[in-house]
């Protein structure tokens, strides 16, 4: 299994919509900005994504993307499917291709078990939850920077597995 850019792209555009487009819809030359990344690129995975029926869109002045579906209901291997058809299929050694030493070697199963694993994982994640680990992240780094420069919070050693204490003045 492999996870590409296109596959990583495809993922933070769509969670980029769900940040940016709670009211209207998001056009692809501001995602182009915030991701850093061609609007002809961007135009190539949304159109993968709205025919797999992750966004819709609309023309015009005003125009843009939205969801069509709840991020809750999106597995984060749905999107990697939906750009790259590859990304699940069989193993790319089974072919003429095939160099000697992935075949028959001791270690396949491991790799075939670690591949089965990983899907899984992916089939299990939705984006809702790898946005709402990544906004808690951002605030924990968020109360970090405020606890840093506030002089009137105590600084206290934090061990690892503590938050931040975050004064409310």
């Amino acid at each position: 299994m492999r996870i590409d850019t296109k596959a990583r792209l495809a993922i933070a555009a769509i969670l980029d919509i769900a940040i940016h487009g709670t009211n209207q819809p998001v056009r692809l030359a501001d995602i182009s900005k915030r991701q850093r990344v061609s609007q002809s690129y961007l135009e190539h995975l949304f159109r993968r994504l709205r025919e797999s029926g992750f966004v819709s869109s609309v023309r015009g002045p005003g125009g843009g993307y939205w969801l069509n579906r709840r991020l809750a209901t999106i597995s984060v291997a749905d999107v990697i499917a939906s750009v790259d058809s590859h990304a699940f299929g069989p193993d790319p050694c089974l072919g003429n291709d095939c160099r000697p030493e992935h075949t028959g070697n001791v270690t396949d199963g491991l790799w075939s078990g670690l591949d089965d694993h990983l899907r899984d994982h992916l089939r299990s994640m939705t984006l809702e939850s790898v946005l709402a680990n990544a906004t808690e992240a951002a605030d924990i780094r968020d109360q970090a920077a405020i606890v840093a420069t506030n002089p009137y919070v105590e600084r206290v050693p934090l061990r690892h597995e503590d938050r931040p204490a975050v004064a409310i003045i």
